[in-house]
């Protein structure tokens, strides 16, 4: 019987031991990082299509954060394009004022396995972007909800 009590505060400590550890780690790696790269990753040269565009979702003048702020608001976007300049900044920390400078962001919705489009596709995507190349895609990147 003593033996088994032994064994038992033996395996209580290790449980125990186990998930303080488990504990730490988890609350250190929230506090190290933070909350925006948590929840987003930027993907450049690659947008969801226009089709799965959120009815009010062309944010005109607003700046990266907002944009941001917006999507992380609305449960129905998945994430938003934006010019490549703006997501590399936010890839880099946003330490620059760029994050903060107006650009125009445009939300997307589930688009299931739908592909992305890229900057060598034989359609073109946005004639009055460009009528003979989907090249501009290249200067424009995905921030998608992870």
């Amino acid at each position: 019987m003593l033996k088994a009590w032994s064994m038992n505060k033996v395996w209580m400590t290790l449980v125990v031991l186990s998930a303080v550890s488990i504990c730490g780690e988890e609350s250190n790696a929230q506090s190290d990082s933070d909350p925006a790269e948590v929840s987003y990753h930027w993907i450049a040269g690659k947008l969801i299509p226009n089709e799965f565009g959120l009815p009010d979702g062309t944010w005109s003048s607003s700046t990266l954060r907002d944009c941001i702020d917006k999507c992380s608001a609305d449960e129905n976007c998945v994430g938003f394009s934006v010019e490549r300049k703006f997501g590399d900044a936010w890839a880099a920390g946003c330490t620059g004022a760029l994050c903060d400078a107006p650009t125009e962001c445009h939300a997307k919705g589930v688009y299931g396995s739908s592909d992305w489009w890229l900057p060598n596709d034989a359609a073109i995507r946005v004639p009055g972007v460009d009528a003979n190349s989907n090249a501009w895609i290249e200067n424009w990147g995905t921030l998608l909800k992870k």
